[in-house]
């Protein structure tokens, strides 16, 4: 068993001239929660997830809502919990929220708290929801993993890969 590949100095390059040294040390850390949020926690970096690509948004909204043109945010708020006067939501590792302010700008009465451990991500999606004036979105920068959640305070609970459970969801 090889200990070290061409391949692991590979990464270990492009990440050193990406991120730089402190991340490199960051992930010598032996708290795993620490490891995993050094790898979260940076707001500056440019990233390229697939889920970037018009294609695949539109992909996505085709297998989800059946029409590529119209976002799961615009079906689930047009097709359910419309007529409630409150629906509580908890969204678990949202990051800078985009999915949720989104859906904090289309339904008003919904209460919208996020979780993530990244506490530099919130804070763009604070800044986000402030020039927004949203006042139904709250941010926690929290470990969900040990946090204690109210039992049966919330009605939807989201967590990514979110298309997919909102498919099977929607069609169950």
């Amino acid at each position: 068993m090889r200990l070290l590949t061409l391949e692991d100095l590979k990464d270990i390059y492009i990440k050193f001239h990406q991120r730089g040294l402190p991340f490199l040390f960051s992930k010598l850390k032996i708290d795993s929660y620490q490891r995993t949020k050094s790898a979260f926690n940076e707001k500056e970096i440019e990233t390229s997830n697939f889920w970037c690509i018009p294609e695949v948004r539109l992909r996505w909204n085709q297998l989800v809502t059946g029409n590529p043109d119209t976002t799961y945010e615009e079906y689930l708020s047009s097709n359910y919990f419309r007529d409630s006067s409150e629906v509580k939501v908890l969204a678990l590792g949202s990051g800078v929220c985009s999915h949720e302010l989104r859906l904090a700008e289309l339904n008003p009465h919904w209460k919208i708290d996020c979780f993530d451990f990244s506490d530099q991500l919130l804070s763009v999606a604070s800044e986000v929801a402030k020039e927004k004036d949203l006042q139904n979105i709250s941010f926690h920068a929290e470990n969900i993993l040990t946090y204690d959640f109210e039992p049966g305070k919330y009605d939807i609970v989201f967590f990514m890969p979110l298309c997919i459970i909102l498919k099977r969801f929607l069609n169950s």
